[in-house]
């Protein structure tokens, strides 16, 4: 199990190494190709700025939300920033919160 996690993420690094280089060269491209060879298979894909910002949109709501301690989704939290929450005082999720 923890030789998965381990290569899980390994993965997850390549992932953010390309998706930032990605970033960095759609600043002066109209387009650019993420790549990452995972086990002697290679995985391209073409972005271009619109669809790099529409990808990574959920990932920046999620990682700007407080998440649930429960399931890690994030939390349905009105009219209440993330940093006003301490680590020890996370609400729960919608799905969470009617168990």
């Amino acid at each position: 199990m923890g030789q998965c996690r381990a290569q899980r993420q390994r993965l997850f690094q390549k992932l953010r190494e390309q998706a930032e280089r990605a970033r960095r060269a759609l600043t002066t491209e109209t387009e650019t190709v993420m790549a990452v060879t995972w086990r002697d298979e290679r995985f391209e894909l073409v972005v271009t700025p619109d669809e790099l910002e529409e990808r990574a949109a959920p990932l920046i709501v999620a990682c700007a939300s407080p998440s649930c301690d429960r399931c890690g989704t994030a939390a349905s939290t009105p009219n209440r920033s993330a940093r006003s929450f301490s680590s020890a005082a996370r609400p729960a999720c919608r799905w969470c919160a009617r168990r």
